[in-house]
């Protein structure tokens, strides 16, 4: 049986090849297969006291154009020419339907789910930035405190 010798130069290459190797293995990023499990349904991620309430957008092309899967506006009721609209909402998040990007769904809190089923659609939004505090849900105002004074007697 012969013995195999190699050159130098062979020793180089074949050490250089290993540690090449060894270093695709150890620094190469690692598949994670995603675990089968339970699907995560949208019902399932809707905070206490809110619902996620389906609407039809009469702007629903605009507004796709301008967001992706989730996005924040203000939730208009009226007609076509916007002549008589009224704010029901405002800085609320909006979804789109994982199965129909046509359809969007708002998430607003119960008590003023009531108000927009009772309205007939379809509905007007206007995004927002998504960075915006939430939870503004109608435009009231605080009613300001006045405290006064009077000094007794005198």
């Amino acid at each position: 049986m012969k013995k195999l010798k190699l050159s130098q130069q062979n020793k180089v290459l074949l050490l250089s090849f290993l540690i090449l190797i060894t270093a695709y293995l150890l620094f190469s990023p690692k598949k994670t297969e995603v675990p089968r499990g339970e699907k995560i349904y949208a019902d399932t991620l809707i905070p206490a006291g809110h619902v996620l309430i389906p609407i039809e957008l009469a702007n629903a092309d605009s507004v796709s154009a301008l967001m992706d899967q989730y996005g924040v506006v203000d939730l208009y009721s009226g007609s076509i020419n916007m002549v008589g609209a009224k704010k029901l909402a405002s800085k609320v998040k909006i979804l789109r339907a994982p199965l129909n990007p046509n359809q969007y769904a708002v998430l607003v809190p119960e008590n003023l789910s009531n108000h927009i089923m009772s309205l007939s659609g379809p509905f007007w939004a206007v995004v927002q930035n998504r960075d915006t505090k939430q939870g503004l849900y109608d435009d009231k105002k605080p009613a300001t405190v006045r405290i006064e004074y009077h000094q007794a007697g005198g």
